[in-house]
């Protein structure tokens, strides 16, 4: 795990779970439309400690609108959505995330 995904220690057993199925990705309404959006990959980049503040300032994690289409589909039982809302909380914490991009959220971030 990098060193930024340090606050992820709590969610990392629920996220190792991931056995990257897809199926986050298939019920997603997001990616259904802008594939470069992908719940799955995003999982994958976080499992391989590939998550640094590069990938915190591409727009892919603001993409979700924290439906939970992902969640209820997922065969382990993994949050993915809240996992998404985490590096949300991250980027602005670091100060990666614009107001303007935290603004287009429809769904308030807690």
């Amino acid at each position: 795990m990098s060193e930024l995904l340090k606050d992820f220690k709590d969610l990392y057993d629920v996220m190792k779970l991931c056995y990257q199925c897809g199926a986050c990705a298939g019920k997603c309404p997001i990616f259904r439309r802008y594939s470069n959006f992908n719940p799955r990959r995003i999982m994958k980049k976080l499992l391989l400690g590939e998550f640094n503040k590069e990938t915190l300032e591409e727009q892919q994690i603001w993409f979700c609108r924290m439906c939970s289409a992902c969640s209820t589909r997922c065969p382990q039982g993994i949050d993915v959505g809240h996992v998404i809302q985490q590096l949300k909380h991250l980027s602005i914490r670091l100060s990666n995330a614009s107001a303007e991009r935290i603004k287009s959220q429809k769904v308030v971030i807690h």
